[in-house]
């Protein structure tokens, strides 16, 4: 809670100081700390700009480069998966695969049971404040891939 308090003060004291010397400037010769207008644009700008940082700071933060599978990098690193997922399921890559053939191209599931296998594939980025790892769902039907979706 600190952080935001910290924040919130910062973003208030650039918007008053900038405020300040663009009334100045505008005003040239009068104080504007004496002028109501410079405290109600002031008082009214400060949530308005700490709100659109905000949804610019989570619109970067939450996204990421999607690159085309790749066994041995899904293999090696289990935690950024999550970049791969998009290209397994959009282009259909493991619709129709047996559960052999999907052991052989990504590894032992970390759980599975007759109609479904679960890959773990780390904290995407997508969702602010992931703390539960996302998992990549295969259901199978007769022994193969029908459909894939990622559980977060």
């Amino acid at each position: 809670m600190g952080i935001i308090v910290l924040s919130f003060l910062v973003t208030a004291i650039l918007v008053f100081s900038a405020l300040f010397l663009l009334f100045r400037k505008i005003r040239s010769g009068k104080n504007p700390a004496r002028d109501s207008r410079y405290w109600l644009t002031a008082i009214i700008a400060t949530p308005i700009v700490y709100i659109g940082l905000l949804f610019t700071w989570f619109f970067f933060s939450s996204s990421y480069e999607t690159k085309e599978f790749n066994k041995e990098n899904w293999l090696e690193d289990q935690d950024t998966r999550y970049v791969y997922v998009d290209d397994l399921i959009d282009n259909e890559k493991l619709i129709g695969l047996t559960k052999k053939e999907l052991n052989s191209m990504l590894g032992k599931a970390d759980y599975e049971d007759d109609s479904t296998m679960h890959f773990q594939i780390g904290y995407s980025p997508n969702i602010f404040l992931n703390n539960d790892p996302d998992w990549l769902v295969t259901d199978l039907v007769d022994g193969k891939v029908s459909n894939t979706y990622v559980r977060e």
